[in-house]
């Protein structure tokens, strides 16, 4: 499917396991992804919500992993089944979401590339009925949000196809990047409660901080 496409892995593993798991994934994985044809990598760490880590790609078309440039990945990487044994019975889901509102919208400068030390997140079940209703609500929302300091909101949802592990995850996904540390007043799931009531449904928030690549602030990767 034509994009822009929104990629989400999100993978388990005891905290034993994180140097390991971060050495191969900037040294590694993330090289490899970028030349299958990532525009952008970014890889969370959680402190509300969430897995142990959370990944985010920005993909033209999902198209892209029939290719054998990407089925190619795994058996070339030397380090990668190490790696993941490390999270071996733990949960792990991988979603894909066609972007249905960016806003700002993406210029010729920076075309909407994610790139956040701070990223909050939502995903939530609406019906299909509240789609342009969300899309509207995606750019008031961009506006009060960046009063409080919000770079950039993306309202996406689940497309068909599925890679890997697949997903459980809800239909709908709001993601908003920021910063710094977003406050108490961008609480995604208290917004979206506000405005879409009863016809809002699992929703489950994930707050986290950049690591891959490296925060523009030094001290976050401080934090454990």
């Amino acid at each position: 499917m034509a994009g822009p496409i929104l990629y989400v892995a999100e993978v388990d593993y005891g905290p034993e396991h994180r140097a390991v798991f971060e050495a191969w994934y900037a040294n590694r994985h993330a090289p490899d992804l970028l030349r299958f044809g990532s525009r952008t990598v970014s890889s969370y760490r959680p402190k509300v919500g969430g897995l142990a880590v959370f990944n985010v790609y920005q993909l033209a078309d999902s198209g892209v992993f029939k290719t054998e440039r990407y089925k190619s990945i795994n058996p070339r990487d030397a380090y990668g089944a190490d790696v993941r044994a490390t999270s071996a019975g733990r949960k792990r889901y991988q979603t894909l979401y066609l972007e249905r509102a960016v806003l700002p919208a993406p210029s010729a400068d920076d075309g909407a590339a994610i790139d956040a030390d701070w990223i909050s997140v939502a995903r939530f079940a609406l019906p299909e009925s509240e789609e342009s209703a969300a899309v509207k609500w995606a750019g008031e929302l961009q506006r009060e949000l960046a009063s409080h300091g919000a770079k950039r909101v993306r309202y996406a949802t689940r497309i068909p196809e599925t890679v890997g592990a697949g997903s459980d995850r809800p239909r709908c996904i709001l993601f908003t990047e920021w910063p710094t540390e977003p406050p108490a007043a961008a609480d995604l799931i208290a917004l979206l409660h506000k405005r879409f009531g009863a016809a809002l449904a699992d929703a489950e928030p994930f707050v986290g901080w950049r690591r891959y690549p490296w925060p523009d602030d030094k001290a976050l990767l401080a934090l454990k």
